[in-house]
């Protein structure tokens, strides 16, 4: 990664700041990532957050299945 490697799952922006310790759970639907990331709108609050995630070409991506 110090090279150029690795994709930026998830980034802050707007009302999400901050995302951090990631982990995936597999449910009976597929796959989550989920995580935590301050919400700007009420204060900076830490606030747990769900995205379904899927894997293209071997490599993850989380869909917008809400907000980021």
């Amino acid at each position: 990664m110090l090279r150029g490697g690795g994709t930026l799952l998830v980034a802050g922006e707007g009302r999400w700041r901050g995302p951090g310790h990631e982990a995936v759970v597999a449910t009976d639907h597929g796959e989550v990532l989920i995580y935590h990331a301050y919400d700007a709108e009420l204060g900076g609050w830490p606030t747990f957050r769900l995205r379904p995630l899927v894997w293209v070409d071997g490599w993850p991506q989380v869909l917008n299945g809400g907000a980021p």
